[in-house]
């Protein structure tokens, strides 16, 4: 397990933690209304990637985790972009429902 940890690239981890929202997405479809269903998909993707980037940052060497990190700097605009996506969705699904609670 270790050793699956300390092998995957942030490619990896992005496929694990969609596979995890999709997941999540098919158990709640329509078991919850679509607002909240958004948030436990986008949660459930998150944890999952938090959970994976902190298991790799406790278990891999230093002089590792520098490589690595150079090599993955190369997409930074990619994953700007991604995350600035992603905060926003986070704010239009709150807005969603703070407006679906009047």
């Amino acid at each position: 397990m270790k050793e699956l940890l300390l092998n995957t690239d942030a490619h990896r981890r992005l496929i694990a933690a969609v596979i995890v929202a999709a997941i999540v997405f098919f158990a709640t479809v329509g078991r919850v209304q679509q607002p909240a269903q958004s948030i436990f998909v986008w949660n459930a993707f998150v944890w999952t990637m938090i959970l994976l980037i902190w298991a790799r940052i406790l278990l891999v060497e230093a002089k590792s985790a520098v490589l690595d990190a150079r090599l993955e700097d190369s997409a930074r605009l990619a994953i700007f972009i991604f995350v600035l996506i992603a905060a926003v969705a986070s704010l239009v699904s709150v807005a969603v429902l703070i407006g679906g609670a009047k």
